[in-house]
């Protein structure tokens, strides 16, 4: 037995004003960045007279003076321990982890950063099955993901209206995103889902080990 067989209702829907929310275990849908282990930069290439200001940029791999740049740029602003890094994107589902906190009940002082941002905490998931409908990982690896072995990667079936395609969330790829920048579908994991999702991450963040997600593992990996 699987987890998405244990439990078949494995997402709901939110209801109406789901545009609204960004709620823990909401499927929403953003941009993430690749992860590349070859670091390339946009540096300027052509300047104005003041050598302030760039119009023209190239892209070039990483150097010893990365991030050590001998003066700043005004236009487009960049100081001298900044880069444009380039990096691709996709446009991805992800599972809200934590929705963005309340600003705390200060005052930023003049010219300093902001107290906070409206950043939601995310992990995106990745489809099983590439063009064609070639499947990325061998079956038996995702028939054990599927049982909770792994945890740093947990596994979405797929369902009509929510996913296309069974897809995996690996723990170890959240990030965060810009509130605005998410668009919220109107599914979430349903609560007891979410429940053993949020005990893997606390597994495999904290070494802590209890609660529904042990029970549905053991229950899992050690069938009697």
């Amino acid at each position: 037995m699987f987890l998405d067989e244990l439990l078949p209702d494995f997402y709901e829907k939110i209801g109406p004003g789901f545009r609204q929310s960004r709620l823990s275990g909401q499927i929403c849908f953003t941009h993430i960045t690749y992860a590349f282990e070859h670091r390339e930069i946009w540096r300027p290439a052509g300047y104005d007279g003041t050598q302030t200001a760039a119009s023209e940029f190239r892209i070039t791999t990483s150097g010893r003076d990365a991030y050590r740049r001998s003066q700043p740029l005004a236009t487009p602003k960049l100081e001298t321990n900044e880069e444009f890094p380039v990096v691709r994107a996709k446009y991805r589902p992800v599972v809200v982890v934590k929705p963005a906190p309340d600003p705390p009940p200060m005052t930023a002082l003049p010219g300093g950063s902001p107290l906070t941002w409206p950043l939601v905490v995310v992990a995106p998931s990745f489809s099983v099955v590439g063009p064609m409908r070639r499947s990325k990982f061998p079956d038996r690896f995702i028939e054990r993901v599927r049982k909770l072995e792994f945890p740093e990667v947990f596994f979405l079936p797929a369902e009509p209206g929510v996913l296309d395609q069974d897809s995996l969330l690996p723990i170890y790829r959240i990030t965060n995103a810009f509130h605005n920048h998410l668009e919220p579908s109107e599914w979430k994991l349903t609560e007891p889902v979410l429940r053993i999702l949020q005990g893997q991450f606390r597994f495999y963040l904290t070494g802590e080990y209890g609660g529904d997600y042990a029970t549905a593992r053991e229950m899992l990996l050690n069938p009697h």
